[in-house]
């Protein structure tokens, strides 16, 4: 959510395409079009070229696109051998009404900090891969049905933007050890309900165990056991005001088979047992 003009505005996830190599969805769109929708669009494969603004910009893989509410743009009649992912979403207020501001003043309101950044970014094979698992995810969990899959849709695209500002202000194809804990951050967000090690992790950023967790420690001022914990027990809470499962079917979807566990660690960190927290958020 984000505030404008003393509005509140709310994510809305319009479209998602993931390895798109053809063509596809209305006629109209066939041709450089306007409308007031947010595009991510993330080369994966080959070269080509979008329209924006009625000039054709070449791409290559790894290219992010950023198109914002009213830039005429057209993607697919230039597609040639590129294949690429796309996310499309809206900003709205409860009664429909749609921000239309430029991405850039969209990541100021997320952030609160003013960030300039190109609508045509390079990435490192590395981003360029954990974006698209992004886009991934996002993509899945919006087809699921259950009752909590709009949060987890609000929460993975606050991922994508927080990756983007995260990535704005570095160089292209240089991993720096900051990019390096921040990966294994989002890492950590998309799979924190799994079994995850610290040797898993090293190993996925090409560190020895005792290098990266040092280097995780010291960027993010936490060990990443206590990250993925900390997560777990945020999105119990979250199940737990706004469900009715049990204890142990909640514990469960955040990752804990051990019931005892998760209660014993739930109580440590949050002052309380889960059944107290869940009264105290309905007296």
């Amino acid at each position: 959510m984000v505030q404008h003009d003393n509005r509140h505005f709310y994510p809305v996830l319009q479209h998602a395409a993931i390895y798109q190599d053809y063509p596809v969805g209305e006629k109209s769109t066939f041709r450089e079009h306007i409308h007031n929708l947010y595009h991510l669009v993330l080369y994966t494969y080959g070269h080509g070229s979008y329209l924006k603004n009625s000039q054709k910009h070449p791409v290559q893989q790894g290219s992010l696109v950023i198109i914002s509410p009213g830039q005429p743009h057209d993607f697919v009649t230039c597609q040639s051998t590129t294949i690429y992912s796309e996310i499309t979403f809206s900003y709205e207020t409860k009664d429909g009404q749609v921000l239309e501001v430029p991405f850039n003043d969209l990541l100021a309101l997320h952030t609160a900090v003013n960030i300039s950044l190109f609508d045509h970014i390079i990435l490192s094979e590395h981003n360029m891969g954990f974006l698209n698992d992004l886009f991934m995810n996002l993509t899945k969990t919006a087809l699921d049905s259950t009752l909590t899959s709009p949060y987890h849709v609000h929460r993975i695209l606050a991922q994508i933007l927080d990756f983007i500002v995260q990535i704005s202000g570095g160089k292209p194809n240089q991993t720096s050890l900051t990019e390096l804990a921040s990966y294994a951050k989002n890492y950590i967000d998309m799979h924190y309900t799994e079994t995850i090690s610290v040797d898993q992790l090293a190993d996925k950023v090409n560190m020895s165990r005792s290098h990266f967790f040092r280097v995780f420690k010291k960027q993010l001022d936490i060990t990443p056991q206590a990250y993925q914990q900390n997560l777990r027990l945020q999105a119990a809470k979250t199940l737990l005001r706004v469900t009715s499962l049990s204890s142990k079917q909640v514990a469960s979807r955040v990752g804990y088979d051990n019931i005892y566990l998760f209660q014993r660690l739930f109580k440590k960190h949050i002052g309380m047992t889960p059944i107290q927290y869940r009264k105290s958020q309905h007296p």
